[in-house]
């Protein structure tokens, strides 16, 4: 969270990562979230590091899923915001010009005025303990201003949330565009076994079945302590 790392961010299309993103988290979120989706193709490309729009899809669609209780729809935008004149209620920050905006929005309980002005703040939930620890907005908010972008926040009390993504479009001639289909092939495990830990089991599933994809042999929990015991029992048997 605390990484303000620039150096991994290249100039790519969102809209082939995004879907390709939304086909891998939909294994994450339970059957009864719809997820509605309206991707514009013909989009400037953006600076951004791929890895973390692929976390920053996955705490939105998180937070979503949690605010819906598991039940409801998911509504994801790709498109053109053009003639921006506002202010950032989360920045404070002025937003002019034209920007690619990535929106994800739910209909699940909304938010009262209190807690969208803290809601991005580390370690602030109104989860139950055990439930969220509160940074997975916070590190949304961090890859988003590392970026120079910006987000606009709409929430409305047992009716759902809309979280508004700017980012600047890239109008370089001849900058290279790193399209998906373009992306090196992943390396093959050969069986190598690989211990995935994650404190969601949803994750550590989707984790594992990548992993199994590519030869690795993949074991997922998500409890640490047994996940602990069980490199101890056996320190030589995991690759990673």
């Amino acid at each position: 969270f605390s990484r303000s790392d620039k150096n991994g961010l290249t100039s790519v299309q969102l809209a082939p990562l995004v879907k390709e993103d939304i086909k891998m988290l939909r294994a994450t979120l339970p059957a009864t979230i719809d997820i509605q989706t309206d991707i514009d193709q013909d989009l400037p490309s953006v600076l951004m590091d791929p890895t973390h729009l692929h976390q920053i899809l996955m705490n939105l669609m998180i937070n979503a899923r949690d605010a819906m209780d598991g039940e409801g729809q998911i509504s994801i935008t790709l498109g053109w915001a053009a003639n921006l004149d506002t202010v950032s209620p989360v920045s404070h920050k002025p937003i002019t010009g034209d920007w690619v905006e990535l929106s994800v929005s739910d209909n699940g309980c909304g938010m009262e005025a209190d807690v969208v002005e803290r809601v991005f703040e580390p370690f602030f939930t109104t989860k139950v303990v055990g439930k969220g620890t509160g940074m997975g907005l916070a590190v949304v908010y961090t890859i988003v201003e590392n970026m120079g972008g910006h987000i606009l926040l709409e929430s409305t009390p047992g009716k759902g949330s809309v979280f508004r993504l700017l980012f600047s479009p890239v109008h370089e001639e001849g900058m290279q565009v790193e399209m998906l289909e373009e992306a090196a092939p992943a390396p093959r495990g050969e069986g190598a076994e690989v211990l995935v830990v994650d404190d969601e089991a949803s994750l550590a599933q989707l984790l594992s079945e990548l992993l199994s994809g590519h030869g690795y042999l993949a074991t997922g929990v998500s409890d640490s302590v047994a996940a602990l015991e069980r490199f101890k029992a056996e320190p030589e048997r995991y690759a990673l």
